[in-house]
């Protein structure tokens, strides 16, 4: 359990790094405003720390019961954005309105990410098996 926990310490701290750049960007589209690389990595470590702990709390209290956990994982997702907004506001001082933008571009960033990764994670299964692999 120390192992998982210090894991995700870690691993929150690396993807707090990509995070920011991310919040960096979205912010540029968003208020035209870039905050400081600390008060961003500060707002998406916080954020990631939250998401960290609602993961690991849903985890243990729905490991057997698969489609529960499916939709805690959705609420998950939407209390993420909600740690992201609030954090964004808390430390690059922006308003509400503000940080729930900067927040959705982070988000919609995120979610096509994730769907280029698992693209070419797919593409790469498919074509190991046209190739005779695994």
């Amino acid at each position: 359990m120390i192992f998982t926990l210090l894991g995700g310490i870690v691993g929150v701290a690396i993807g707090a790094l990509i995070a920011t750049l991310i919040l960096l960007l979205a912010a540029k589209i968003v208020v035209k405003d870039v905050p400081a690389f600390g008060d961003g990595y500060k707002a998406c470590f916080v954020a990631g720390l939250i998401v960290f702990v609602l993961n690991l709390i849903v985890g243990l209290a729905f490991a057997n019961a698969p489609m529960i956990s499916m939709l805690a994982s959705l609420a998950i997702f939407v209390g993420g954005f909600f740690a992201y907004m609030f954090m964004i506001q808390k430390y690059c001082g922006y308003t509400t309105g503000q940080s729930a933008g900067v927040a959705g571009v982070m988000y919609a960033f995120f979610i096509l990410i994730t769907i280029v990764i698992v693209g070419v994670l797919i593409a790469m299964g498919i074509g190991m098996s046209a190739a005779g692999g695994p």
